[in-house]
């Protein structure tokens, strides 16, 4: 992933030249406007001027509709709150998703108990959110945001809210993902992500300072 000279609306990011390369956990950090970097390499800000090249493909001159479809394929993201659907249990939270696959729910079903137990999640299968511990309900949603497979995890303060042991878990989590070639970009609490990152993102009034 590439972004060459990127304005963002409003100007509120200018001039971002950026390589992510896999494998990587980078955290970004500075002021306001790291939460809007995290968005726009997350495909989610609207760019007015410069390139982003996922691969091959230039992002920054696709259709609406087509930047939907790689985000959906190449991201997944992951919030200071969870997000669960508290009426559906685990496993149904996970199948969300995959609605608009064209796979059998035998095949969604497969992919999604692959994900919990790549998070030591199999014993929480049929459990409803309420009956989770704050930590699971994290890893739930990050188990979520794996279903499709993606490139790059999107962690926006994912961390934040967490107690510091439940915290350092869940980074250890993101980090292991690293060693398959994923590449994790986090913004949160300095002093605690900080151990855990391959690379430092500053960036300071919408430009990103080395």
């Amino acid at each position: 992933m590439k972004l060459e000279n990127i304005f963002v609306k409003e100007e509120f990011l200018r001039q971002v030249n950026l390589t992510i390369l896999h494998g990587k956990f980078y955290f970004i950090t500075g002021d306001e406007t790291s939460n809007k970097l995290l968005s726009t390499i997350g495909l989610k800000e609207e760019i007015v001027l410069g390139n982003y090249y996922i691969g091959d493909i230039n992002i920054a001159k696709l259709p609406n509709r087509k930047i939907t479809l790689i985000r959906r394929k190449y991201f997944g993201f992951i919030f200071p709150n969870p997000l669960l659907e508290n009426e559906l249990t685990v496993l149904e939270n996970l199948l969300l998703p995959l609605v608009f696959s064209h796979k059998t729910k035998t095949e969604k079903e497969a992919i999604a108990k692959k994900r919990l137990k790549q998070l030591n999640l199999e014993k929480q299968i049929n459990k409803y959110p309420a009956e989770l511990t704050t930590l699971n309900k994290y890893k739930v949603s990050l188990a979520r945001a794996l279903i499709n497979n993606p490139k790059v995890i999107i962690a926006e303060n994912a961390i934040d809210l967490l107690g510091k042991e439940d915290a350092l878990e869940m980074l250890k989590t993101l980090k292991n993902l690293c060693h398959d070639n994923m590449s994790v970009i986090i913004t949160g609490n300095k002093e605690t992500i900080s151990p855990f990152a391959d690379e430092f993102i500053n960036v300071y009034k919408g430009v990103i300072k080395c």
